[in-house]
């Protein structure tokens, strides 16, 4: 029991490293989402490079949690697919509630890391829609791009050129 007890403190540890590395994604997100906001190119460019480095750090601890999770599901027998609520069913009560407060946490920063994503995802979205718009009615053209006379008739071929966004991160 003591082998499982230190891995499932060792999981802990690692899920504990996860969240402070999904919480300071989450701000550099939200940093750059305001930075956008604000058309601040220094702070954006800036930023930029801080969320990369946060997103490697992320993509490490999940790796760690990864293998420490396999670890402890090889010493308790259970297959990989099992839960963290089902491991802490397993073990003694302190280093359950350990891991099980441990889990919560980090799901909970994840998710707070999905939402402010998904934030500004939609923010670029918007932004790709209103500056389509603009440059659409700026042409004269349609979404498709085709022009019509005042009969409603087509008139040439359609002009994809002038999409000044991408749409993509």
């Amino acid at each position: 029991m003591p082998e499982h007890d230190a891995l499932a403190r060792a999981l802990a540890a690692a899920l504990h490293r996860l969240t402070e590395r999904a919480d300071a994604l989450r701000a550099a997100l939200h940093g750059q989402r305001r930075a956008f906001v604000g058309a601040d190119a220094v702070a954006l460019a800036a930023l930029h490079e801080t969320h990369a480095a946060e997103a490697d750090r992320l993509h490490a601890a999940e790796r760690e949690v990864v293998a420490c999770r396999a670890a402890l599901c090889a010493a308790l027998g259970a297959p990989d697919s099992v839960r963290v609520p089902a491991l802490c069913a397993r073990l003694p009560g302190a280093v359950a509630e350990e891991l099980d407060a441990a889990a919560t946490t980090a799901r909970a920063a994840l998710l707070a890391l999905r939402v402010e994503s998904a934030v500004g995802q939609r923010l670029l979205d918007a932004t790709r829609r209103a500056q389509e718009g603009l440059w659409q009615a700026l042409r004269g053209g349609t979404p498709d791009g085709q022009r019509y006379d005042r009969h409603a008739r087509a008139v040439g071929t359609p002009d994809r050129s002038g999409s000044l966004l991408r749409g993509t991160v």
